[in-house]
């Protein structure tokens, strides 16, 4: 039994998924930016838009004219919520942004928190990074003084090593009759307990 052939409405169906599986958001994005950036984005003909536009039934994009406010804006807040706001893409917020040289608003920040770690540059490598996150404050992480201090090329703080305790100077005090805690502050030890047990477990020292 022959196929029903497909009614226009139909294989216009079928035309509009297959155009969006190849190029995807391109159906949504025309005429609402310029033919000539659509073709950019998606490596098309600008005549190729126009034609792909015309079959869909969209009307050409019209510039929507940027108020000296609006300009204002630009970067204040995300691209997509101008873009909601002035009834426009996203991707047309962005092109105007980029063709004035305003930075997005998260590169702002980026460039407002790199500004801060570089102001205590000189703590970098001296200090652990929390502790500088922790003095600059504004939402500055470790992770992000880690991670400026790398791109700089500045070794991390060391950590310090824990003084090593000498034997022979215990051997010494306990000889001469001193206690394990009088033994512990003159060789830099928390406490005498610790002492009593490399005492008694290393060097084989037990009180009579």
């Amino acid at each position: 039994m022959p196929k029903k052939p497909l009614t226009e409405d139909e294989r216009e169906m079928r035309w509009r998924k297959a155009l969006e599986k190849k190029y995807p958001g391109l159906p949504e994005q025309v005429g609402t930016v310029p033919d000539k950036y659509v073709a950019e984005q998606h490596g098309l003909s600008k005549e190729r838009i126009r034609q792909i536009r015309t079959r869909l039934g969209t009307k050409s994009f019209r510039s929507v004219r940027l108020s000296d406010d609006r300009v204002l804006l630009l970067g204040t807040e995300t691209d997509a919520y101008l873009a909601e706001k002035w009834g426009v893409s996203s991707t047309c917020v962005r092109k105007w942004r980029k063709d004035r040289g305003i930075p997005s608003l998260g590169d702002s920040y980026r460039q407002k928190r790199d500004d801060l770690i570089g102001s205590v540059q000189h703590l970098l490598g001296k200090v652990n990074d929390p502790e500088i996150a922790k003095r600059l404050g504004h939402g500055i992480t470790s992770v992000d003084v880690l991670r400026y201090r790398e791109r700089c090329g500045i070794k991390g703080a060391s950590k310090r090593r824990k003084a090593k305790i000498d034997r022979s100077e215990i051997v010494r005090l306990f000889e001469a009759g001193h206690s394990d805690e009088e033994i512990a502050m003159s060789v830099g030890s928390k406490s005498g307990h610790t002492i009593a047990i490399i005492r008694t477990s290393e060097l084989g020292l037990c009180r009579r």
